[in-house]
């Protein structure tokens, strides 16, 4: 044990300490890649928040209560219609289930999407919330959310046939791009 002590010693023994640094020599083990820069690129975008729909000034609702907006514009003869549920429905949402964080972004995300699909009626089941605690919270929200948004013209609570209180349907704007190819078209003529 002895001899490799002094094997050591003799090998080290005139080696100086290096003077402390504060910099740290990493190297990357990995590439980057485009598609890792992607991702990177996506996440930071997946933070930024871009729903405007907000959860303060809230009025609350009653579960069977029957909820109605209506823009200026909005031809009669076109709510009576969108009232009566005489229009073919696009497409549905259901909040079912949902919290109220995920109702949020799902109703958000839901009306986007509906939108650039040029989708004109559509249907949400926000439920009527009469089970709990605190009832209508998501239907109470939900009509406080969709005149906040744009896109939406108009909504009503649905007939019994298509969910009662418990539903509304929506009626959406035509998206940019719609108006433009029906301008195109007017103007071909």
């Amino acid at each position: 044990m002895q001899d490799e002590e002094n094997l050591f010693q003799s090998e080290v023994g005139n080696v100086k300490p290096l003077a402390p640094s504060r910099k740290a020599n990493i190297q990357s083990k990995t590439e980057i890649t485009p598609g890792h820069q992607m991702r990177k690129i996506s996440a930071v975008h997946e933070n930024k928040e871009t729903n405007p729909l907000g959860n303060t000034g809230i009025e609350m609702v009653n579960p069977n209560d029957f909820l109605q907006f209506r823009r200026p514009g909005v031809q009669d003869r076109v709510y009576k219609k969108l009232r009566q549920g005489k229009f073919p429905i696009d497409s549905r949402l259901d909040l079912h289930r949902r919290s109220l964080e995920q109702a949020r972004q799902d109703v958000w995300e839901f009306i986007s999407d509906c939108v650039q699909s040029d989708l004109k009626v559509v249907l949400i089941t926000h439920g009527k919330g009469d089970r709990g605690e605190q009832q209508a919270v998501i239907k109470s929200h939900v009509n406080h959310w969709l005149p906040m948004i744009d896109e939406v013209l108009a909504f009503h609570t649905a007939q019994r046939h298509h969910g009662g209180a418990g539903c509304m349907y929506l009626l959406l704007k035509k998206s940019s791009s719609s108006k433009q190819k029906k301008r195109q078209n007017y103007d071909d003529n």
